[in-house]
């Protein structure tokens, strides 16, 4: 009985994870093409376009790291776990 609980709730954060794996694939493609555009990494993605708009407040972007010249940060279900792109490192998952 308890599987017919959690069972659909997977399924939704797995469909959920891959919607914002898409958006933030798009969102670097984005960062990477401004860089080329003018020679530096957008300070913010305001220039950015959400395919998904209900998806924004689960990203965060930051230009002032010591490693990296930009993240992309982003969670599924909860705050407390993220995964992330740098240029530096590539895609990770925290706590990993």
């Amino acid at each position: 009985m308890l599987a017919l609980l959690i069972i659909p709730y997977q399924f939704w954060l797995g469909f959920r994870l891959w919607q914002l794996q898409n958006e933030a694939a798009a969102i670097v493609t984005h960062v990477y093409e401004q860089r080329l555009a003018t020679e530096e990494y957008p300070a913010t993605l305001e220039g950015y376009t959400f395919n998904n708009p209900s998806l924004t407040s689960h990203f965060r972007y930051q230009t002032d790291g010591p490693e990296c010249e930009f993240r992309v940060d982003y969670h599924v279900g909860t705050p407390t776990t993220s995964h992330s792109y740098c240029p530096s490192f590539g895609w990770s998952y925290y706590p990993d």
